[in-house]
């Protein structure tokens, strides 16, 4: 009786280990199945798609795009697009920004649509602007009424009146989601400072 009862155990614990076991390659091959749906694009040739580049920042986030000098296609720390040495302009704004980095994080679903770019947020590193003071309304105004996801780190803002430099906002950071969301930091005249501005939809 006892014998009988330790078979039926030890063939229990057989097939679960058969199932975990199978299980366990069945992981491991969607992992490796995953990491290739999206480490492949990294081998396009995204030259071809910086117009799609253009008429998205333009579309969504007004931007026009000047010139820049890379454009590659990076897995972590999500799917995106990377565009170095940038220079933008606000449409038909008298507002340009130079940056490091920008980066066009992509839907999952989307990493291989050839006729746009999909798109659920940009990042822009250590942007640099320099900005006459009476243009600065149009800057607020714009950040309040853009509804699509925009953050940068590391930013400056040369402030200027008559070609002359007023002062500087220098280690700024804004995002338009998250925790901090349409909340600034930064250092003005070598202090720390913090500001809020009121998005359309709050």
């Amino acid at each position: 009786m006892l014998n009988k009862i330790y078979k039926n155990i030890h063939i229990k614990k057989s097939k679960l280990f058969k199932f975990l076991f199978y299980l366990t390659h069945i992981i491991v091959l969607f992992l490796i199945a995953f990491l290739l749906f999206l480490s492949i694009p990294k081998f396009f040739d995204y030259k071809k798609k910086v117009e799609h580049v253009k008429e998205y920042l333009n579309k969504n986030y007004n931007f026009k795009l000047k010139n820049f000098s890379l454009i590659e296609y990076n897995v972590f720390p999500l799917p995106n697009l990377l565009l170095k040495n940038v220079n933008l302009e606000l449409e038909n704004k008298p507002i340009s920004l130079s940056s490091k980095e920008i980066k066009i994080y992509l839907k999952l679903k989307d990493i291989y649509n050839n006729k746009a770019i999909v798109s659920q947020k940009i990042y822009i590193d250590k942007p640099s602007v320099s900005l006459n003071i009476d243009s600065f309304k149009e800057l607020s105004k714009y950040l309040i009424e853009l509804d699509k996801k925009l953050s940068f780190k590391h930013g400056a803002i040369d402030f200027l009146k008559n070609n002359k430099t007023l002062f500087t906002i220098k280690k700024l950071n804004y995002s338009n989601l998250g925790f901090k969301k349409n909340q600034f930091t930064g250092n003005l005249f070598n202090k720390k400072f913090k500001a809020t501005i009121k998005g359309k939809n709050e």
